[in-house]
């Protein structure tokens, strides 16, 4: 590969030396270091470098010799010009050869196996650290082939061309290649079918161990053309590191697309749990709590069914809800049926991960619970529970339940 300058005719200050000052002097010409000197004669100090540097470079700083107001020699100021020079060039070098090596591919995607199947992945997908992934790099697609070993005498080619020999890097797996293990070597050929419908080797996809992914081009046979290019990546998650660094999210990233797994091992569970006040308010009021920890998103909500049982009704308005973290984005609705003797609660959720909890009053009916008392025991008990049921309404599944009971006498 060979860098392209393009440059033009530009005013220089040429550098001359005063014998009598010991200090560097600039003389403005119009075409060369031959042209007559003019008026314009200045001295060269330490500043006067870095305005000359600025003008050649980005304005990054670079350390010059004799920085603290000492006077540069000619050498000197010739050596920074030069290394400064040297240095930006072989800057703009790399960033154009790393954009030529790259392969234009024509997608890349992430996909995990289900029952058998590849399945293609969402960016924000839920995984299992238990499934298998790969990478599919597709070099090119539907009638746009892929030109190899080609000349002129073949005609014009209307796609990309190709010659053995040829390296090109591909999206890398460097920010997952210390949570991955890959199912197979590092070096998976490329392989295409010919004319004659005959496998055959186009190149090789090596992978180092920093995550870098090269393709080199192999084939050897001269004008040919080949279709629907792609090879593919297979990987499984490490465990032991995964775990080690509590990684809650598989980040990755594939040229233009990135991906935010949800590593369903390394949720929190949902949990469910219910208590009841020691204390009896005053007219018989019983006050109930229901904590629902660690709650996920789903887009149909969630469903909380507290069924009160006999003896005891809910207080209508009684109703309160306390979430945590307390900028959680979330809302809900009640109903409340005395026939069914239940309460329910719809949760609409936007903070995976928040903690809900419902607090509500109950009264006690203790004449209909005497009703039937005969006199014959000497203290009179009653009972009062609740058991809180929380489901999923996307898929009607139970997700937790908790139960408590408070005896009254």
């Amino acid at each position: 590969m060979s860098l392209l300058l393009v440059g033009s005719m530009l005013t220089s200050n040429v550098m001359t030396y005063a014998a009598e000052t010991d200090r560097i002097q600039t003389v403005t010409t119009a075409e060369s270091v031959e042209a007559e000197p003019v008026e314009d004669v200045r001295k060269v100090t330490p500043s006067d470098a870095k305005k000359i540097e600025d003008s050649i470079t980005d304005g990054s700083p670079v350390k010059t010799p004799d920085d603290y107001g000492d006077i540069m020699t000619p050498e000197q100021f010739q050596k920074v010009n030069e290394s400064l020079l040297e240095m930006k060039l072989l800057q703009a070098e790399i960033v154009l050869q790393d954009a030529e090596n790259a392969f234009s591919l024509a997608e890349v995607n992430l996909y995990k196996k289900e029952n058998g199947n590849w399945v293609g992945l969402e960016e924000d997908d839920t995984i299992s650290m238990d499934d298998s992934f790969r990478i599919i790099y597709e070099f090119n697609k539907g009638t746009d082939p892929i030109y190899v070993n080609w000349s002129d005498e073949y005609g014009e080619p209307e796609g990309v061309v190709i010659a053995k020999g040829d390296t090109y890097t591909l999206p890398g797996l460097q920010e997952i290649v210390k949570t991955i293990s890959l199912q197979e070597n590092h070096r998976i050929p490329v392989i295409v079918k010919d004319e004659n419908q005959k496998d055959c080797e186009l190149g090789i996809v090596t992978i180092s161990e920093d995550g870098d992914v090269e393709f080199l081009v192999t084939y050897e046979e001269t004008g040919a053309e080949f279709y629907e290019v792609q090879v593919g990546i297979e990987f499984s998650l490490n465990k032991e590191e995964l775990n080690s660094e509590g990684v809650l999210v598989f980040e990755v990233s594939l040229g233009n697309k990135r991906y935010d797994l949800l590593i369903q091992e390394s949720v929190p569970k949902t949990a469910v749990r219910k208590t009841v006040s020691d204390a009896v308010k005053e007219d018989n009021k019983v006050e109930w709590s229901i904590t629902v920890e660690n709650l996920g998103v789903s887009d149909a909500g969630y469903l909380l069914t507290d069924r009160i049982h006999d003896n005891h009704k809910y207080v209508e308005g009684s109703l309160k809800v306390k979430a945590s973290p307390s900028n959680a984005v979330y809302q809900y609705k009640t109903a409340v049926s005395d026939d069914k003797k239940q309460l329910d609660i719809e949760i609409y959720n936007k903070t995976p991960g928040a903690t809900f909890q419902f607090t509500y009053e109950t009264i006690v009916d203790v004449f209909g619970a005497v009703k039937n008392w005969t006199g014959a025991k000497k203290k009179v008990e009653i009972q009062a529970n609740n058991t809180a049921i929380l489901t999923d309404q996307e898929d009607g599944k139970e997700i937790g339940s908790a139960a408590a009971g408070k005896t009254l006498e």
